[in-house]
């Protein structure tokens, strides 16, 4: 599944309020591919996102006066259904009064709403799948309060209510704890899982939940997003259990903890809806989002430790490895290694070290809180890319360069920074890459869906395509090596467990 840039979003800006939560979290990645996206916080929450307190009528009309988007996305809000129970009158306030105050001010600055409802608006004894228009009554105050915000959202011409199942995934390790997270911490504890084996649920991933949101922009009135296939969360943990290679003998059924919940609401998929993938689909990809080896290579901060290594460090080292990847003579022609800010930089300093060449930053990029390798649009982040990083001409003039990048995926920054360095008066230009070179799409929703560079270049090699005098790879033995004790690690957009023929030799020829 692909967002795409809907043309009746006018001036391409969306609040999500949220954004700090679990679902908000992940519709401001995807979203941010091709949007403007601002994003609100608790004030309890994620420091660099603004608070607004969406229960203070006052505040959240000042606010939007403020920031005017095109549209809102409400997923904001108390979840838990224990919790509203334990605290009705805050669940109101949190999750029909906010509702009531982003609709108001949406009615004065016509902006487009959009709020995230549930499928515990309905009470589950139908015995058939449930329509939109079905009688909603819910059996817990929460599912009420949801029944409230879709009656306020509802009353509003330009909105769009979106039901979704119990949601799961990962963002990061700063997720709440949800259910699939619960299961696998007592598992890799060797703790036992109590889990229901009464209630069926269709628990939908929050990348795909995002993506088809993301498609929904324009859409008015009522929309469902489910899963195909119910499961109790019994059978929910055993599917989570072989993903990750935990003992099922620790899954244990508890039944009698789905009080006060719907037993059975199977959402309608009809024309304008979404069907999701089931949960062994969704928990496999789950699994390898978790162990992805872009986080050491990229997404990650150089002083963060992940996977039992120090990315630095791995980095660092990796940078190191490139060396033995670049023969003798080329090394003999380099004056400087010169990193690509900022993903470059520690993968520069190994390579500086094995090749005793020295480093230099003849690049300085100024830092937005958007990284440039998640926007979709290629003119939008060929701009983003130009406006980022500036190239020092007395510094490049007349030399021969190492230029580090940390991978080669669509090629896009590469290309721009090489024009850049070759608009400077450099002599030559060899491009050094620490890791294989890059040939498959992610299909976990960690890379944004665009024309990859072998594809792109076509049957141009890759120094014809850059202009530059030559194009070194990491060995893929040797990445592998480097995240081959990390159990379950996901390097497939590498190529994991294939044969490559290109850059094996590390000469990328």
């Amino acid at each position: 599944m692909k967002a795409k840039q809907n043309p009746e979003v006018k001036n391409n800006s969306i609040l999500v309020t949220g954004a700090s939560g679990f679902l908000g979290k992940k519709l401001c990645q995807i979203l941010k591919r091709n949007y403007d996206v601002y994003g609100i916080r608790r004030q309890k929450d994620n420091r660099d996102l603004p608070a607004v307190d969406l229960t203070d009528a006052e505040a959240v009309m000042a606010y939007v006066a403020l920031a005017r988007p095109a549209v809102i996305i409400h997923t904001a809000g108390i979840a838990e259904p224990d919790q509203c129970e334990k605290d009705p009158v805050l669940a109101e306030k949190v999750n029909v009064t906010a509702v009531k105050n982003l609709i108001t001010a949406c009615r004065k600055w016509k902006i487009r709403f959009i709020q995230i409802s549930t499928d515990y608006v309905f009470d589950g004894e139908k015995g058939s799948q449930y329509k939109k228009k079905d009688l909603r009554m819910p059996k817990n105050f929460y599912g009420q309060t949801k029944v409230q915000a879709e009656d306020l959202t509802g009353s509003y011409s330009d909105s769009l209510i979106i039901r979704v199942p119990i949601l799961y995934g990962y963002n990061d390790e700063n997720d709440k704890e949800t259910f699939p997270v619960m299961v696998i911490k007592n598992l890799a504890d060797n703790r036992p899982v109590y889990a229901d084996n009464q209630q069926i649920r269709y628990p939908v991933l929050i990348d795909e939940a995002a993506v088809q949101i993301a498609d929904s922009l324009h859409k008015s009135g009522i929309m469902h997003i489910s899963s195909g296939r119910g499961v109790t969360k019994y059978e929910w943990a055993k599917v989570i259990a072989d993903q990750f290679g935990y003992d099922k003998k620790l899954i244990r059924i508890r039944n009698g903890e789905a009080e006060n919940r719907p037993p059975h609401v199977r959402l309608e998929i009809s024309d304008g809806d979404a069907l999701t993938s089931d949960v062994e689909t969704g928990v496999r990809i789950m699994q390898k989002q978790m162990c992805c080896a872009f986080r050491l290579i990229y997404k990650s901060h150089a002083d963060h430790d992940i996977y039992g290594k120090n990315v630095g460090q791995y980095r660092y080292q990796l940078g190191k490895s490139l060396g033995t990847c670049i023969p003798s003579a080329v090394i003999h022609e380099i004056d400087y290694v010169v990193p690509v800010p900022s993903s470059g930089l520690y993968y520069a300093m190994g390579l500086a070290e094995a090749i005793q060449v020295p480093y230099l930053q003849a690049l300085v990029k100024y830092d937005s809180e958007t990284r440039s390798f998640q926007i979709s649009d290629p003119g939008l982040r060929k701009k983003m890319i130009r406006d980022k990083i500036h190239a020092i001409p007395q510094l490049l003039s007349g030399k021969s360069l190492a230029l580090v990048d940390e991978a080669v995926f669509t090629g896009v920054t590469l290309r721009i920074v090489c024009d850049m360095v070759r608009a400077c008066g450099a002599k030559k230009i060899y491009i050094c890459i620490p890791t294989p070179f890059e040939k498959k799409e992610c299909r976990q929703y960690v890379q944004p869906e665009r024309k990859l560079l072998a594809e792109e270049a076509g049957d141009q090699t890759l120094e014809a395509y850059f202009q530059a005098d030559g194009v070194f790879f990491q060995s893929h033995n040797v990445f592998l090596e480097s995240v081959g004790d990390i159990r379950g690690i996901c390097s497939e957009c590498f190529g994991q467990g294939e044969k490559r023929s290109y850059a094996d030799d590390c000469d990328g020829e």
